[in-house]
């Protein structure tokens, strides 16, 4: 086995159990402890988008923009990002999923106007809303144990057919707003 195998191994591991981890749902961190300010590395963008076939979540553009995001929300919370993947101390891993919802509320309609002296009583319909629910999960993995030091997530209806730069931060820095 040569000396860049033995290097790309820890990283292997941590990618594989970043997929791991976000297939299955892994529960809340367990006795990790993060350290702020420390060196990670984003996961690739084709492990990231593993199994997916939603076109708007595997396009290249919106994956940029979403590293770029979560890039700056990792910055603004001091944490450096690593040079090389081997000197990171933590693998950043994310699953963005998208859910059609449904929801039906009351809406009151004002009543026709009338020339009678009574007022007709005001009507009311329902009114069937349909959208996107974006979600994002972030973990944080150690690269060298490959396990999970912290996770964050975040969902917010989806606006149009394109999520923004600003929407996709203010995502990504609600999902990392517990990361010490």
């Amino acid at each position: 086995m040569c000396m860049t195998e033995l290097q790309r191994r820890p990283a292997v591991l941590a990618a594989g159990a970043a997929i791991l981890a976000l297939t299955l749902g892994a529960g809340a961190a367990g006795a990790q402890t993060v350290t702020p300010g420390a060196h990670y590395t984003l996961a690739s963008t084709k492990v990231m988008t593993a199994g997916v076939t939603d076109p708007r979540i595997t396009n290249a553009s919106f994956q940029m923009r979403l590293r770029a995001a979560i890039d700056s929300g990792l910055t603004a919370k001091g944490y450096k990002k690593a040079a090389k993947p081997a000197q990171a101390q933590y693998v950043v891993a994310y699953k963005v999923e998208l859910e059609a919802k449904t929801q039906t509320k009351p809406s009151r309609l004002a009543p026709p106007p009338s020339s009678l002296s009574v007022a007709p009583l005001p009507t009311e319909t329902m009114k069937t809303l349909r959208y996107e629910l974006g979600k994002l999960d972030i973990h944080l993995i150690d690269r060298k144990t490959g396990q999970i030091a912290w996770r964050g997530s975040s969902s917010k209806p989806v606006q149009g057919e394109h999520a923004t730069d600003l929407n996709l931060q203010t995502v990504a820095n609600e999902a990392l707003k517990s990361l010490p």
